[in-house]
This record gives C-alpha cells, sequence and structure tokens, in this order.
C-alpha cells in the first residue's frame, strides 16, 4: 500500500504543477488569451497590430527618394575608410548635421537629399560625440 501512496502523491503533485504551466506571471495579456466582450475590440487590434521592416519620419519613399540611416561603428572600422571619407560631425553643414542628428535620434531611415547616394566622395563615417557612425544611403 506504500507504493501507491508514493504514486498518487506524485500524480497529484503533477497534476498542480501542470495547472502553472501556462501561467503568464505578469499579468498581461496574450494573443491567446480570450478576450471578454469589454476588451475584445483592444485585443483584437493588440494581436493584429504588425510591426514594419522599416519606417521613415516623413512620407512612405517613392521612386527615386534617398534614405538617411546611421549606425556606431567601433574605431578599428572608422579607421578602415579613406580619411576622405570620414569627418567631424561639427565640420557638417547645418542641413547634413540636423539630418544626422535626425536619423540617429529616431533609430530609422531618413528621406533627405543632402547626402547623394551617387556622389562617390560623400561622407561615410561621422565621428559625433566621441563615437563613430557609419553614415548609409540608400535609394529607392
Amino acid at each position: 500500500m506504500r507504493p501507491n501512496a508514493a504514486l498518487i502523491g506524485t500524480l497529484a503533485l503533477a497534476v498542480l504543477l501542470a495547472g502553472c504551466a501556462g501561467v503568464v506571471p505578469t499579468g498581461e495579456p496574450t494573443a491567446t488569451d480570450t478576450p471578454t466582450t469589454a476588451d475584445a475590440e483592444t485585443a483584437t487590434e493588440t494581436a493584429t497590430t504588425t510591426t514594419e521592416a522599416w519606417t521613415t519620419t516623413d512620407a512612405d519613399p517613392e521612386k527615386g527618394d534617398q534614405l538617411l540611416s546611421v549606425v556606431r561603428i567601433d574605431e578599428e572600422t572608422a579607421m578602415k575608410y579613406d580619411a576622405n571619407s570620414r569627418a567631424e560631425f561639427s565640420n557638417l553643414s547645418d542641413r547634413r548635421q540636423k539630418l544626422f542628428e535626425r536619423a540617429l535620434r529616431c533609430d530609422c531611415n531618413v528621406n533627405q537629399n543632402a547626402f547623394s547616394f551617387h556622389d562617390e566622395d560623400r561622407i561615410e563615417v561621422v565621428t559625433y560625440r566621441g563615437e563613430f557612425y557609419y553614415v548609409r544611403v540608400a535609394i529607392v
């Protein structure tokens, strides 16, 4: 009779723990939760929200638009670029400074035309507040 008591105790513990496996400790609804009538609209909106692959700070780009983004790089990588392709932030024109800061602040692509995609001599690395940033220009 002793082995049966141990087996029953083990099964009871397993059943109790199995009930806890799907619990989300934060209390936040998940996509698998069934919404009540009151929050069905909110839950549906949350479940169907998608994230775009990239965003712009302006309207959607059109064919020919040039998009600027900046990515922090290490000093070793920055020094691999030709000296003519590197610049201090303070040496950029006011317009380029504003665009650079805008792209850095939003961490996105900024629709612009101050850094030309077709300019072979354009600045590719900017030193800003002691950090190095690669300036990427893409054309749609």
